[in-house]
């Protein structure tokens, strides 16, 4: 046995995916995360978590309704994190949430609630930060 597998953890690193890179809201285009979803948390032996935070408003809010829309992802999805950028006054006091991207009902806190609450009906194990 190599030392690498007699790690007691070696299985779970060999299991764990970070992709630190361009994310693009291509449906099937390789750096879009959906698309990593749909390749590798497939069968019910594997647990998939899937954290959606690459800071770019626009882009998360397409990715986000195209994930939540689609019931083939949101089934194998086990546990669902997702950075919303929304307007509060924690947000403003930090430089966020004041530019166009953050539209009045799109980006305010009753709608995001609304959809979390939504997702976490259908089954969505779904939590979200700030």
């Amino acid at each position: 046995m190599s030392s690498d597998e007699a790690h007691p953890l070696a299985r779970f690193f060999r299991a764990l995916h970070f992709s630190n890179t361009k994310v693009t809201k291509e449906d099937g285009g390789a750096d879009n995360p959906l698309t990593a979803i749909r390749k590798m948390c497939r069968g019910l032996d594997r647990v998939c978590v899937f954290k959606l935070d690459i800071d770019s408003p626009v882009l998360e809010g397409k990715l986000l309704d195209a994930f939540l829309s689609s019931r083939s992802l949101t089934e194998v999805v086990d546990e669902f994190y997702v950075e919303k950028h929304i307007r509060t006054g924690a947000m403003k006091m930090h430089g966020m949430g004041t530019d166009r991207r953050f539209s009045p009902g799109v980006n305010d806190l009753s709608n995001w609630y609304k959809t979390v609450t939504n997702a976490r009906k259908k089954g969505l194990r779904m939590h979200f930060w700030p």
